[in-house]
């Protein structure tokens, strides 16, 4: 969705780490999971190889500690908060993750939070829209 904002390389090699990190965080990839990180992918213009190439370490400090920009920043945690909720829930290795991210970035709770609620409220619209495609006779509540 805001990944076209990131041009540098080592943004999207950073991005994409933490998105592997992220999607497996749980012990397991999910389905629409999957389906993000090749989204992503596609969104940064990498091939499949380099995003296989960037798995390593989980030292989301390293991968984080060039990243100053706060417009990079704020790219990072709407569409790392779109991606963990992309299975329906926000499970505690995950959140730890995010957690961490928001440590190194420097972020407030306030500023957090609100990335949070914005992506609540993202995949609550995603979900009416795929019942407004399955019926669009039934009101939704």
């Amino acid at each position: 969705m805001y990944l076209h904002l990131l041009q540098k390389p080592e943004h999207k090699i950073a991005f994409m780490r933490l998105a592997r990190l992220l999607a497996g965080a749980d012990g397991f990839v999910a389905r629409n999971e999957r389906s993000y990180l090749h989204a992503f992918v596609d969104e940064l213009g990498m091939a499949e190889e380099a995003v296989t190439a960037v798995d390593g370490a989980d030292d989301i400090e390293t991968w984080l500690k060039g990243i100053q920009d706060e417009q990079v920043k704020h790219v990072f945690l709407a569409e790392l908060m779109l991606l963990v909720l992309a299975d329906g829930t926000l499970g505690e290795h995950e959140l730890r993750i995010l957690e961490e991210v928001k440590r190194v970035f420097g972020c407030s709770d306030e500023v957090f939070e609100r990335f949070k609620d914005w992506a609540y409220r993202m995949d609550h619209l995603r979900t009416e829209g795929v019942k407004l495609i399955l019926d669009p006779t039934r009101t939704h509540g």
